[in-house]
């Protein structure tokens, strides 16, 4: 009966579950999930310049694509949720670059991008690979893509695994892969992962309830453990010469 439940609720998550559940969590908000450093950081991990094109995939309230804009870079995004295109036009000096589209079907066309980007979303998608295949057409070739993805080897996934797509009331859990299924689903995509950096993890709301207290301090003493056990990673992949490349 329990793996009938299981599999019951694996099969009723939805896009439309997904959407629903980020429009809530972008409107019910109570800080940043990120501070801004951590956008910079990202771009600077890119080697961002200006006259780049770049596009965040899964964009959120656009805090990424602000940042890549004040250094002269081209910023586009996408996101499946209105709630987090209407925040994120309220922010972007061209909010015309921003529109509502699936991260499987990107709206682009083949070699467009000198940098994609991808935080802390991958997991939820049904489809990684094909996520993953569309970031890589996207991208010229030779361009340089930020994936950020929790670590299915961090020691907590081992007590609450999450292997799979599952709708819990109005919470969601995605699909997290451990350290070299990661790199192998990458790999497999077309984008070769050159460099990994450790990622925190957002801050979802300013509570000072025991949980959110617990929370931090589990993510810090994350940063100590050796990095491929780290919570969240930040894969600095590029995108490999021959792939997707009409000529």
């Amino acid at each position: 009966m329990c793996d009938q439940n299981k599999s019951q609720k694996m099969k009723n998550l939805t896009k439309e579950n997904i959407k629903g559940y980020y429009d809530n969590l972008y409107l019910s908000l109570e800080i940043e999930m990120r501070p801004i450093r951590v956008y910079e950081k990202i771009i600077e991990y890119l080697n961002g310049r200006k006259g780049l094109k770049l596009l965040d995939v899964s964009c959120g309230t656009g805090n990424l694509i602000k940042c890549a804009e004040e250094r002269g870079i081209e910023g586009y995004g996408i996101d499946i949720s209105e709630i987090a295109i209407m925040l994120a036009r309220s922010k972007v000096k061209n909010s015309k670059r921003v529109v509502l589209a699936d991260a499987s079907s990107l709206p682009y066309k083949d070699g467009y991008f000198d940098l994609v980007t991808n935080f802390a979303s991958l997991q939820y998608y049904i489809d990684q690979g094909k996520a993953i295949s569309e970031m890589a057409r996207v991208a010229r070739s030779g361009a340089r893509l930020c994936i950020v993805v929790p670590n299915g080897n961090f020691p907590l996934f081992y007590i609450t695994p999450h292997s799979g797509w599952k709708i819990y009331g109005d919470k969601i859990e995605g699909k997290v892969l451990k350290f070299y299924e990661w790199i192998k689903l990458l790999g497999k995509n077309g984008l070769k992962v050159e460099r990994i950096y450790r990622e925190r993890g957002p801050s979802l709301s300013s509570s000072k309830s025991i949980f959110q207290f617990l929370r931090r301090v589990v993510l810090k003493i994350s940063l100590l453990l050796p990095k491929r056990l780290n919570y969240q990673l930040c894969f600095i992949c590029k995108k490999e010469n021959n792939f997707f490349d009409n000529g």
